[in-house]
């Protein structure tokens, strides 16, 4: 839960069995990969206009049973204010399926490529404001601001040039990484924030772009699917279990680099264990205090992980042939 002055974001436990059954009841996750998206941009729609309306909401609520916002002064509102309110989720919905609909693959890559491009501008921005933010220091125990420590180079963030690249490139290894492993990164990000994005106002421009630019991360890997770029299958796991290696290996090179002359903290791809704010990366340290080697464990895992989402989509496809096949 992260507590603020404008409002409580609280997500529970049960939010991930929402996912999980309607995998296991609908077999369809490529439509799962569309909704997420979609979910997401249409509470946001809800709370953009109702902030323009000047109404506070002091909770935003994540369960299994789907999101909500409270909004203790509704009743200031006008009824057509009221109206405008409710209906800017679904019409922002359909202003995407609008845009999307039919386009050529031309049309849909210029979308993912100009938000992503989006995403890095706003990223310097928000750490631009970030290296002026004395409380950010404060909380974070730092004396000062460091930009070599806050490059676009993490294990989330590097899906802002992935994407367009994948895209380019069609090489299913970066668009694969991209959509398994990047969101799956700026999702825990969200969930576990590290102290200075927890408990204060999201109107403070570093909490703004903190949310915002790893939501956009979110979105712009789930729909390489949703858009049709990328169909998660096996034969795809070592390539991207292998990118996630060189990465690993790149970003070890540039963290012994930074380390020994302009940065001391840098440790992207949290490649150097013992003192993250992820226990269980610290539980691996423990087991290999080696270097990036320790991560490992995790890699198995994701395989694991990459494994389970390819199964529900070759699942899927034999449902929609013999479907077919039918008729």
């Amino acid at each position: 839960m992260s507590r603020s002055p404008d409002v409580t974001v609280c997500v529970r436990p049960s939010a991930l069995l929402t996912p999980a059954l309607f995998l296991l009841l609908t077999d369809t996750p490529v439509l799962l990969a569309a909704l997420l998206p979609a979910a997401l941009l249409h509470e946001l729609a809800h709370y953009a206009v109702l902030r323009l309306c000047g109404v506070r909401t002091a909770r935003f609520t994540l369960t299994g049973l789907g999101a909500s916002l409270y909004v203790p002064e509704l009743h200031r509102l006008s009824y057509g204010a009221e109206l405008l309110s409710a209906a800017a989720g679904p019409l922002m919905n359909l202003l995407l399926w609008v845009l999307l609909r039919g386009q050529p693959e031309r049309c849909r890559s210029a979308v993912l490529i100009v938000l992503c491009a989006a995403n890095i501008i706003g990223f310097f921005v928000y750490k631009g404001f970030l290296s002026r933010d004395m409380q950010f220091l404060e909380v974070s125990g730092l004396d000062r601001f460091n930009w070599f420590s806050e490059l676009p180079i993490q294990l989330c963030n590097i899906n802002m040039f992935l994407i367009p690249i994948g895209i380019l490139t069609k090489r299913r290894s970066l668009l694969g990484f991209a959509f398994f492993v990047a969101p799956l990164a700026a999702l825990m990000a969200l969930v576990f924030p590290e102290a200075p994005f927890v408990g204060y106002s999201l109107w403070l421009p570093r909490m703004l772009g903190f949310y915002a630019t790893h939501i956009l991360i979110i979105v712009c890997g789930l729909s390489l699917v949703t858009l049709g770029f990328y169909r998660p299958q096996f034969r795809d796991i070592p390539g991207i279990a292998g990118t996630f290696f060189l990465l690993g290996i790149g970003a070890l090179a540039v963290n012994f680099l930074l380390r020994h002359t302009v940065c001391p903290p840098a440790n992207y791809f949290f490649v150097y264990g013992g003192d993250v704010d992820i226990s269980i990366l610290n539980l691996f340290w423990k087991w290999l205090p080696v270097p990036f080697l320790y991560e490992l464990p995790a890699l198995l895992i994701l395989v694991g992980y990459m494994a389970l989402i390819c199964r529900l989509f070759s699942a899927w496809d034999r449902c929609r042939d013999r479907q077919s096949a039918a008729v």
